[in-house]
């Protein structure tokens, strides 16, 4: 789910500098999250599903599932 609203913002904004701009973010610190080398924060969720128009709440709920999903393996 993080990496599909990441593409979705990069769509929108062209790059992940210019999404990373959007969040007050570096380029990298985006990357690092595609890639889940990092995880983002709630509000930081939050705000890229807005950016791209999808439910904030919802999405939350699923981007810290996926975190947690991977976690338990």
């Amino acid at each position: 789910m993080l990496k599909e609203i990441i593409e979705k913002g990069k769509e929108r904004f062209g790059t992940y500098e210019r999404l990373g701009e959007q969040l007050d973010v570096s380029a990298q610190l985006v990357s690092d999250w595609k890639h889940k080398r990092k995880k983002p924060n709630a509000v930081q969720v939050m705000q890229m599903a807005d950016l791209v128009g999808f439910d904030k709440y919802q999405t939350l709920c699923l981007v810290m599932e996926e975190f947690d999903t991977k976690n338990a393996e």
